[in-house]
């Protein structure tokens, strides 16, 4: 899997900022792949060695998500037992044209692997721990291409088509022209094919 995530590091009291425009990074790309607004969902530990032993840590990280979402004043649901072993997440839930939902984004609060990293700054003369912000905007690219086979039903938009335009002639008088539509086509950097035998790429 091919996965678009990246990861952000800061101090405590900026964990709800970064929530916010992490929110809104999801919110453009959304909107440029033509998905609807996701369902959001406080993701949060279940019981078993899964998860990280660190009561207060868990409760600090649910309370940074919490802060963020006090801020948009967006609605949410919670969900026992779907957070990373690390730490809750805030899941982005889309559902298909089949009524299946799944997550396709998700922004993970993770107190846990900055201490076992050792990871430190230096702030007001002392070095201080930050916190780690995963953030997958549209999860794998599998994963958002398949979401968008299901809502197109196969047949994507031309500008996320493998094939974008499809060079075929009337008939043999026409191949001069088709060929210069061709060449036209991959100067522009569109993705084509062609159904005729044209000449060589000028």
């Amino acid at each position: 899997m091919t996965l678009n995530d990246g990861h952000v590091f800061c101090p405590a009291e900026r964990v709800a900022d970064e929530i916010s425009d992490i929110l809104s990074m999801v919110e453009e790309a959304y909107r440029a792949l033509g998905i609807p607004a996701p369902r959001l969902r406080l993701s949060r530990a279940g019981t078993g060695p899964k998860y990280a032993s660190d009561p207060a840590m868990w409760q600090q990280s649910e309370t940074m998500i919490r802060q963020a979402l006090g801020r948009t004043g967006a609605s949410f649901s919670e969900a026992d037992g779907e957070a990373a072993f690390y730490g809750p997440k805030l899941d982005l839930q889309v559902t298909d044209p089949q009524g299946r939902e799944e997550t396709l984004s998700t922004i993970q609060v993770d107190l846990l692997l900055p201490e076992r990293f050792g990871l430190r700054y230096h702030r007001d003369d002392e070095d201080q721990r930050p916190i780690m912000v995963h953030r997958s905007v549209i999860s794998t690219m599998e994963r958002m291409v398949a979401h968008l086979l299901e809502v197109h039903n196969g047949a994507l938009p031309p500008w996320l088509s493998p094939t974008q335009v499809l060079v075929l002639p009337a008939g043999a008088d026409s191949h001069h022209y088709a060929t210069s539509v061709r060449d036209r086509l991959a100067a522009e950097g569109v993705r084509f094919d062609h159904a005729f035998s044209p000449a060589p790429l000028t």
